[in-house]
């Protein structure tokens, strides 16, 4: 995978729209984390924070705020073959939003991407492809908590 831009926080206005008719030219993965709408197959879909979309290459793209500040994290990348086997094999759903319980280790983990993208070292590249491996195995693994009410659970008394 490489990874063209990455932010972490970014906030925008209540007035925030995005609209890539035919996509960003890369693939974008989003942490949602204020109340959204997203426009999928045609239909307004509101999403909720601790929410994420991986908009693949070429895929239009229409969303915005929802009523109040918007805010997001993100990772614009390309993707070859290995990736989207890995996103295959990992179950990891694509070009609709899904909700989680939290989405806070998907963001920390985009804040270290940020930081190596910017520290200037020799390996930042490799450091960065690394977590981002790191990012689709914990995504994967957040989604099956939410398919298991009883570990899911579990895990939200430690909110």
């Amino acid at each position: 995978m490489k990874i063209n831009k990455a932010g972490y926080r970014y906030r925008h206005s209540a007035e925030f729209c995005i609209d890539r008719p035919h996509g960003s030219g890369d693939c974008i993965f989003l942490v949602i984390r204020s109340r959204a709408w997203f426009m999928i197959d045609g239909e307004k879909t509101e999403c909720e924070p601790d929410s994420f979309i991986i908009y693949e290459k070429d895929v239009p793209q229409l969303y915005g705020a929802l009523g109040e500040e918007y805010e997001n994290d993100w990772i614009h990348f390309d993707a070859d073959e290995d990736d989207i086997a890995l996103f295959e094999r990992l179950e990891i759903t694509r070009n609709r939003p899904i909700r989680l319980t939290s989405t806070r280790a998907l963001s920390e983990i985009i804040r270290h991407i940020c930081d190596e993208m910017n520290s200037g070292g020799k390996y930042k590249l490799e450091k960065a492809d690394l977590l981002s491996k790191m990012l689709w195995y914990e995504l994967h693994e957040l989604s099956c908590l939410e398919k298991n009410v009883e570990t899911k659970a579990y895990y939200e008394s430690f909110k």
